[in-house]
């Protein structure tokens, strides 16, 4: 609408302008017209304003299709895939496209005037700004990758292209969302990644052949196979080729090519390489399958290729190790075992010399040697360092000083990091010459002799012969060829080395047994007890010579027989109704039995077998007539003890008694009639003589204090409380009289149901808290003590506990403990149970446990 009412009004003005020349010219005189003239005129004016019209439709036309086209260019514009910005050289927004205002989630009217830096993230903001320096300075197109975040919108990739304007005051910015494609991207290689890290962790690697073009490819981990990097290798055939073990050559290049050229599908073969740069030779497997054209023809191979070098290895060291161990198990005798092991070792290795050294006392000598000379055997022979008396020099623990190379492995004196030195102890080196010249003896551990190098050894081997911490001895391997040995070879000779030393252990453990068994039986003869053996059937299978002797019999006329056809018809049921017993619950009986004038102690044991199960029993019977006396004559002394020391404390408690009497009736009283007399007398005495007075009264004070004494120490013999008003009154007197005395923290408890305690009890009890309390000051160290009595059943239960330093370093029967004796005969006398043990965390606890009857169960404490 606008556009019209611009070209109208042009029109008009136009029109003004012509009518004003027109009369300009009429002013001036012009000429007049004739008729032709005039119809001349309005045929061409008619003709213009067709030409007018014309024009008119086209331009109408043209403004549709202008119309049309700007509608186009703005849907294009507006919903282009990618964002199109327009900045200034501030960086401000100045315009902007709908999909640019959704990937900044921001509304399209709200943008202008906004710095798109604000949108980017942090970490690529001085990125931007330099990117968008770099536009304004040139004239060429930038690109940049940054991360955007809009308002309420995650993170996005997206990659930028700018162009600076013809006039330079604005940039044109194409914005497009590169997210899921560098997700994708990322994922790829994560893929890559895993398929590079899965190949290295199998030890599998891929590679593709084009049979047309002629052109290898090899994966990451195929190149680590074969001992190469990509920079210094071009894969070819012919390249592989030359990484293949010379011997391998032809019969891999004849397998792959004649599976091309018979038409196979597949092909597979084992192979051993050669690493370029250590000469290492290693075992691979190929495999591959064959891919075909349209036609037919062979034109790709893709293939794996696995390093197998460790099954290879095992399967190596199983075939070694089922003949040597078929060799050593054939071995009776330690001196068998050895020449066995020095003939397998020579014989796998190849070396010239080999000996093996054995533990002897504190040396380790050769045992048995092959190869070596003699003058070499003898010197080298024995290890311990002496001095120049002989003596065995020692270590700063005790240990003998074991001097050389050999010394250091028999005694695990190594370092794993230096190449000479395996993680298992194992020395070996393939030049002595080299290792002398570039290594000193702190590296080498010891000073070493160096007479293996003297003898022009120079491939040595030193393997440890060890069963868990035992040193049992050594295994040498020597040549004068250099390069005779690898770390593999060395760690195979170490496993083998553990064969023989199970072996040997086996042995030695065999000869001892054999010749623990011969002692046992002759102790077995040798102890007075009668002792057999017999199955679960009563089938005697051992026997020793006191059993048959008390039988009248011989050992031999013993074993095979049934054990219950031996003994007396009357007790032989019983005997087997316990062997059953035995046998049914897996558990030991012991009983005594006495028999024609003799007591015998009888031990029935199990002998359990593989499953669990009895399977045997041996009996130990001993006569014990003797023991059975002594135990009576004890028992009697025992009660003997017992009675007179209740007698002992029953004649104390009365002597207390009476002391406590005396002195409270006697010196008591005697002590308030002198009382009572000073007053007299102070009340006498003259006005002046005030000195007198003041001296009476000091006597007064020394007498009060004298009574005190003397109600106190009355007290301590036989507190009145104890018969006045009963056991607890006793207790709590005594607590709060021991804590005001001591300092120490002590508390009374009475639980339960209280009991009526009788005299005789209450005083045992009141003695026992009160000698516990007085320990406790004299040795605990204590900061607090408990006292606790309550009922359990028919059991009055006394604990006195404190928290000090524990129990006392003597034990509890020493002499020195008469007052833990004392307390235990005072708890015996009464048949109950005295135990002193340490406390839950620190402090000792004193338990007494006193029996009650039963009908004074629901009677009261008092």
């Amino acid at each position: 609408m606008n556009k019209n009412k611009t070209a109208t009004g042009g029109l008009s003005e136009l029109r003004r302008r012509a009518e004003a020349q027109l009369r300009t010219a009429k002013t001036k005189g012009c000429p007049a017209r004739t008729e032709a003239d005039a119809q001349r005129l309005v045929h061409e004016l008619q003709v213009h304003q067709i030409e007018l019209e014309m024009q008119n439709t086209e331009l109408v036309q043209a403004r549709a299709e202008l119309e049309a086209a700007l509608w186009e260019y703005t849907d294009l514009y507006d919903f282009a895939p990618v964002g199109y910005f327009s900045l200034g050289r501030d960086g401000a927004i100045r315009r902007v496209n709908l999909t640019g205002a959704l990937l900044l989630g921001v509304e399209r009217a709200r943008l202008t005037g906004r710095w798109f830096g604000t949108f980017v993230g942090m970490p690529d903001r001085s990125v931007f700004s330099a990117f968008l320096e770099e536009v304004f300075a040139g004239q060429a197109p930038e690109v940049c990758e940054v991360a955007i975040r809009g308002e309420g919108k995650g993170p996005l990739a997206v990659h930028i292209t700018a162009t600076v304007s013809q006039g330079g005051s604005e940039c044109r910015l194409m914005m497009a969302d590169v997210s899921k494609l560098r997700q994708a991207e990322k994922a790829l290689r994560q893929s890559e990644s895993l398929l590079a890290r899965s190949q290295e962790i199998a030890h599998v690697g891929s590679w593709m052949f084009d049979v047309v073009a002629h052109r290898l490819t090899w994966s990451d981990e195929v190149y680590r196979i074969f001992g190469l990097k990509p920079q210094e290798f071009s894969p070819t055939y012919e390249a592989f080729f030359e990484s293949v073990h010379p011997d391998d050559r032809a019969a891999v290049d004849a397998a792959y090519t004649g599976s091309i050229r018979e038409g196979k599908g597949t092909h597979e073969i084992d192979h051993r390489i050669v690493h370029k740069h250590t000469g290492e030779v290693r075992w691979v497997r190929e495999k591959c399958i064959h891919e075909r054209n349209d036609s037919g023809q062979i034109v790709r191979s893709i293939g794996m290729v696995q390093d197998i070098t460790d099954r290879k290895q095992a399967e190596l060291e199983r075939e070694t190790t089922v003949k040597f161990l078929e060799k050593v198990n054939s071995c009776r005798t330690t001196g068998q075992l050895i020449e066995t092991a020095i003939t397998f070792f020579q014989h796998q290795s190849g070396c010239e010399a080999v000996g093996i050294r054995l533990a002897q006392g504190e040396d380790f000598p050769y045992y048995e040697v092959r190869g070596f000379p003699a003058a070499f055997e003898k010197a080298e022979s024995r290890l311990c360092s002496r001095d120049p008396n002989g003596a065995i020099l020692r270590d700063d623990v005790g240990n003998p000083v074991l001097e050389c190379m050999c010394g250091n492995v028999i005694q695990g004196r190594f370092d794993a990091s230096k190449p000479f030195f395996s993680e298992k102890g194992s020395f070996w080196t393939n030049s002595t010459t080299e290792l002398l010249a570039s290594t000193s003896e702190a590296d080498r551990q010891a000073r070493t002799r160096n007479r293996c190098h003297g003898e022009g050894y120079e491939s040595v081997a030193l393997v440890p012969l060890w069963l868990g911490a035992e040193r049992l001895g050594l295994l040498q391997l020597n040549d004068r060829r250099r390069g005779l040995f690898t770390a593999e070879l060395v760690a195979l000779w170490e496993r083998m080395a553990g064969y023989l030393s199970v072996a040997l252990a086996k042995l030695r453990t065999e000869e001892k047994l054999r010749t623990s068994e011969l002692n046992l039986k002759t102790l077995f003869d040798a102890i007075d007890q009668s002792v057999f053996l017999f199955d679960r059937d009563g089938t005697v299978l051992a026997a020793n010579r006191t059993f048959a002797a008390r039988l009248g019999k011989r050992v031999e006329d013993c074993v095979g027989r049934s054990a219950f056809d031996l003994v007396p018809p009357g007790i032989a049921a019983g005997r087997r109704a316990i062997s059953q017993k035995v046998i049914d619950t897996g558990r030991p009986q012991v009983f005594e039995d006495q028999r024609d004038g003799r007591w015998m102690n009888h031990n029935f044991w199990p002998v359990l077998g593989a499953a669990g199960a009895v399977e045997r029993l041996v009996v130990f019977a001993m006569d014990i007539t003797e023991r059975k006396l002594a135990e009576e004559t004890l028992e009697h002394s025992r009660q003997m003890l017992q009675g007179y020391a209740a007698y002992l404390q029953e004649t104390i408690e009365n002597e207390r008694l009476r002391m406590a009497r005396e002195l409270h009736d006697d010196i008591g009283q005697r002590l308030s009639a002198l009382k009572m007399d000073l007053g007299w007398v102070k009340r006498r005495l003259p006005p002046d003589r005030s000195d007198a007075a003041r001296k009476l009264e000091e006597m007064s004070e020394l007498i009060t204090e004298g009574v005190q004494t003397v109600k106190a120490i009355c007290a301590d013999l036989r507190p009145g409380l104890l018969e006045e008003l009963g056991l607890q009154a006793a207790l709590e007197w005594a607590v709060a009289r021991f804590q005001e005395r001591s300092g120490i923290t002590t508390s009374l408890k009475v639980g339960g149901s209280q009991l009526n305690v009788d005299a005789g009890m209450s005083i045992a009890i009141y003695r026992i808290v009160q000698e516990a309390l007085t320990n406790i000051v004299r040795h605990a160290a204590a900061g607090r003590a408990e006292v606790r009595l309550r009922r359990e059943l028919n059991w009055l239960i006394l604990e006195v506990e404190d928290d000090g330093r524990g129990l006392p370093g003597h034990p509890q029967g020493a002499p020195q403990s008469f007052g833990i004796i004392g307390m235990r005969e005072r708890v015996r006398s009464f048949g109950g149970e005295f135990n002193l043990s340490a406390g839950k965390e620190r402090g000792a606890v004193i338990r007494a446990r006193f029996p009650l009857p039963p009908s004074e169960t629901s009677a009261e404490l008092h």
